[in-house]
């Protein structure tokens, strides 16, 4: 029986996001203030929020947000001037960023990587220039960046990996454009799908895939809402306002298999030791 309550314990504190490295969850990170960015967890159905946490440890606001589920790795990046402009890697038990490196690109004020993907297949993280509208590689041991190609847009805009399809895809989030495109891995180039929203403004100025709620874009125009995104049309369907005030990033973490299984067996055996 101790041990039955024990694993049963440890799956309610899972799925309450006590235990967070082992949780499913949507988050988003608050790009206002600098010291302390407030983490709040998502829910992709409604798009209602509830803080978990406080990042701590960026020297600049997170402008996005990837999960590496290879290594269970969730990597940030920040901008604001080319100084500022680095890659983070996230404890999600503590919110500590901690610097990987510098984007080590020349430039500007405001020349930063405001977006973030990673392709599972080949391991190969990319980043979204938003000043250039460049497509760079990065490497996830240094920071270090190296240029892809131009993509078809410029400014606010994001991109994000869609592993059922196997294709890179990209927000461009200005009010003028508002688009989804699909985007070529080698080179940058990209074909239009179609565009979001005409009502609305910034759908996408950060982008999330999950094999269960597909691909999901936040607007941080006004108040905060979350958006579902049809890849094969371009268009976007309001979930819910998440009650928030400027979020900036969005990653869905799915849950490990092993923890699924193990919260399982601890529910199965309360029940049968009861």
């Amino acid at each position: 029986m101790r041990m039955s309550l024990s694993l049963l314990s440890l799956g309610l504190a899972l799925s309450t996001g006590a235990v967070a490295q082992g949780s499913k969850m949507l988050i988003g990170i608050d790009g206002s203030p600098t010291a302390a960015q407030p983490v709040w967890q998502i829910n992709p159905n409604t798009g209602a929020s509830v803080q978990v946490g406080t990042i701590t440890g960026a020297v600049a606001p997170i402008q996005g947000l990837t999960y590496d589920a290879a290594t269970d790795t969730l990597y940030a990046t920040s901008g604001g001037s080319s100084n500022q402009a680095r890659l983070y890697t996230i404890d999600r038990d503590t919110w500590v960023a901690t610097t990987v490196g510098s984007y080590a690109i020349p430039g500007q004020f405001l020349n930063f990587i405001g977006g973030l993907a990673i392709d599972p297949t080949s391991n190969t993280l990319f980043g979204y220039e938003s000043q250039s509208g460049a497509l760079r590689s990065i490497d996830t041991a240094t920071g270090a960046s190296t240029t892809i190609g131009t993509m078809p847009f410029s400014g606010f805009g994001s991109i994000a990996w869609d592993s059922s399809a196997g294709a890179l895809f990209a927000a461009d989030a200005k009010s003028a454009g508002q688009n989804l495109w699909e985007i070529d891995p080698g080179t940058g180039g990209g074909t239009l799908v179609g565009p979001f929203n005409g009502s609305s403004t910034q759908i996408g100025v950060d982008l999330t895939w999950s094999s269960k709620h597909g691909l999901l874009g936040i607007n941080n125009a006004g108040d905060d809402s979350l958006w579902s995104i049809d890849t094969a049309t371009g268009a976007a369907t309001l979930i819910g306002y998440t009650g928030t005030t400027n979020v900036l990033a969005i990653a869905y973490i799915p849950a490990p298999a092993s923890i699924t299984l193990l919260m399982a067996g601890g529910a199965l055996a309360f029940r049968r030791r009861r």
